[in-house]
């Protein structure tokens, strides 16, 4: 097994319960996917499943541009573009997908 370096994602197992925000949340992340780019869940929905809880909702990033995740979705709603966020509508559950970014110091 590859050891992770620094920049590389941390994995840990987490027990998701198979709902059907989750299954709609998959589905964005496999769109984007077989689109050609990279995406992954993030935020509060990780804190969440870490401490045992239920997420209400799913925040997800991507490598995608605003407008590349547009393209790829039939629903999806511009808030946040100047941040690199689209909120993508599946079965009219909103999801939050940002670009990837850096932040600034604080």
């Amino acid at each position: 097994m590859k050891k992770p370096t620094q920049d590389s994602p941390r994995r840990f197992p987490l027990r998701v319960p198979e709902t059907r925000l989750y299954q709609r949340a998959k589905e964005v992340v496999q769109v984007l996917q077989a689109g050609g780019y990279q995406a992954y869940i993030v935020g509060g929905a990780i804190r969440d499943l870490a401490m045992g809880a239920q997420p209400s909702d799913f925040d997800l990033t991507t490598d995608a541009l605003p407008e590349q995740v547009t393209a790829l979705f039939a629903k999806t709603l511009p808030v946040g573009i100047e941040f690199g966020t689209v909120i993508v509508l599946q079965e009219d559950d909103p999801f939050e997908v940002t670009t990837f970014r850096t932040d600034g110091q604080y």
